[in-house]
């Protein structure tokens, strides 16, 4: 995890409890990150898979429009830009399922997906669209580890196909 040290202004990850910065004896990692990788870090886009369900009882045209909603808030406010190759453009709709047990007194929904690319500090922006929406009875975001890993892994080959080639 990488904290902000305010005291020393420079960046420091933590591993300890307490959030306390550890020195690089004690995890092997260095101790301090300059400005050029913090730059790197907050540059990157993250792809993220963020999925909500709407009550059964909103009529589908309301539907559509929460989803073009959260899509226009993924656009503007996030800065993010849907993932065309996972889903139908980024987006996969499940329609009306049933749930396990009742949420919010349901017993079905209707299940949304979106994929998109954003900075990591943009996407409380999405999640609190999700919270002050009451047709939205529950939502979830999360990182995409393997799929970022997968296109880590085919820009390596590629890498070294070119590199084999140039030889």
């Amino acid at each position: 995890m990488i904290k902000l040290d305010t005291k020393r202004h420079g960046l420091y990850h933590t591993c300890g409890l307490k959030g306390q910065p550890v020195s690089r004896r004690a995890c092997g990692r260095p101790e301090k990150i300059g400005p050029r990788e913090v730059k790197e870090l907050a540059d990157k886009l993250r792809v993220y898979e963020s999925m909500f369900i709407i009550a059964p009882d909103v009529p589908e045209d309301e539907r559509n429009a929460l989803v073009g909603k959260a899509l226009s808030i993924i656009k503007e406010r996030v800065e993010g830009t849907l993932e065309e190759s996972l889903g139908e453009g980024g987006i996969e709709r499940w329609g009306l399922k049933k749930f396990a047990y009742k949420i919010k007194g349901y017993t079905e929904g209707d299940y949304v997906i979106i994929y998109f690319r954003a900075k990591g500090d943009k996407r409380q922006e999405l999640e609190h669209f999700y919270r002050v929406t009451p047709q939205i009875i529950r939502w979830q975001t999360f990182r995409r580890y393997d799929i970022e890993k997968k296109e880590r892994k085919s820009k390596k080959k590629e890498s070294e196909v070119i590199e084999e080639k140039v030889e």
